[in-house]
């Protein structure tokens, strides 16, 4: 049998494209999953997910769709790490192999839409389900091409002040990294403690600029600050990238580090990448590593998360958005045109919203951003809203 013809036509959700019983096999997993989560807890509906996935992974044997094998063998070994209780945390576990498994079906319809095999359009799921299994993020140049020059010169911390907040700062992440949900309070402590370790390295500290050491601090410096600000969860990839990066630095206070530290830090570019942030530190620091090159994107939304609605969701979203920004233009034009002596008369006789109301149109906007993964414009949208209802 030949490979599949992206352009049969099928329904838009269809899997059947691929190969035969995928959609079932598909549904299949993600049910048995489910029904183990909803409370049964029966070690045998693992069993029966991880078979179904194998029945997925055979679909792909006639395609050259290798990130979707990737994917697919990536949740194999998940359910694997989950089945021997070698979970780091089975919160976070589940999370990446249920989101992995929606996900999974939202990649095929893109790769048939937009007929590009791209790393990066799964590339943030993946690394998400190997974080969950505790093994390396995929960071390697054919799927993350930084350009950037890494030094691996290392020095050693010496100042004891660093170590003590270095030692905090592993005690308040191990504390957020069990939590699949994330608390922002401890992520906003964590980040405090870390300026605070930052203050006192560039202190103490009075070796050049061009130590793994300084980038590696300044990576998880600008990833704290990036997940700090943003309204998203820190992804299951940032947290290993985190833990591995609290990891080398605590390990580098001594002669010989037995962690890659040029691993680490492309852990942590990865997943500065990612974000959509509008602060100016953080631009410029994806933009001195360029990031968004390295990954092949133009913008983080177009890379799919763990918690991305599934294609037609998203077609439901963006309508909705043109349609909010076009009624909010409409009434702001309205309002401006009835304070104005030449408004014409059929202006005069429309609606006219009170701002208040502009304001809650400005607030669903933002609400609605957000869900499509465009944080920096959903901040935005909070100096508009915050402006109209200045003038209520």
């Amino acid at each position: 049998m030949g490979k599949k013809n992206m352009n049969e036509k099928q329904s838009h959700r269809s899997l059947d494209w691929v190969s035969q019983g995928l959609d079932e096999a598909v549904i299949g997993a993600r049910q048995t999953l489910e029904s183990y989560l909803s409370g049964s807890s029966d070690p045998d509906k693992l069993i029966e997910c991880r078979r179904y996935l194998e029945t997925i992974l055979a679909s792909f044997a006639d395609t050259d769709f290798s990130f979707a094998i990737l994917l697919t063998e990536q949740l194999i070994a998940l359910i694997d790490v989950i089945i021997k209780n070698n979970c780091v945390s089975d919160e976070n576990a589940y999370q990446a192999l249920l989101g992995g498994l929606r996900q999974l079906p939202n990649y095929l319809v893109r790769l048939r839409s937009v007929q590009n095999n791209k790393a990066s359009d799964i590339i943030a799921v993946i690394n998400d389900v190997r974080a969950a299994a505790n093994v390396p993020l995929m960071v390697d140049q054919k799927v993350f091409s930084i350009r950037h020059k890494i030094n691996k010169k290392i020095t050693v911390f010496k100042s004891d002040s660093v170590k003590s907040h270095l030692q905090s700062c592993q005690s308040k992440f191990k504390a957020l990294n069990t939590h699949a949900e994330n608390s922002r309070s401890m992520l906003d402590d964590l980040c405090q403690t870390f300026s605070e370790l930052m203050s006192d390295y560039s202190a103490a500290q009075k070796f050049p600029e061009d130590t793994v050491n300084d980038s590696i601090i300044n990576a998880v410096n600008i990833l704290t600050t990036a997940a700090s600000n943003s309204s998203s969860q820190l992804s299951l990839a940032a947290k290993y990238a985190l833990g591995n990066g609290f990891d080398w630095l605590g390990q580098s206070g001594h002669e010989k580090a037995d962690i890659d530290a040029e691993q680490v830090l492309r852990e942590l570019l990865f997943c500065i990448a990612l974000y959509d942030s509008d602060n100016a530190k953080v631009q410029t620091f994806k933009q001195q590593y360029q990031l968004l090159e390295a990954l092949n994107i133009n913008h983080p939304s177009e890379v799919l998360r763990l918690g991305t609605p599934d294609a037609e969701t998203m077609d439901i979203v963006f309508e909705s958005l043109l349609s909010d920004f076009v009624l909010l233009k409409n009434a702001l034009e309205m309002r401006a045109e009835s304070d104005t002596d030449d408004a014409s008369s059929d202006n005069q006789s429309g609606k006219k919203l009170s701002f208040e109301e502009m304001a809650s149109m400005a607030s669903t906007l933002r609400y609605t951003l957000q869900l499509a993964q465009y944080d920096s414009f959903a901040k935005q949208l909070i100096a508009v809203e915050s402006e109209l209802m200045s003038l209520h």
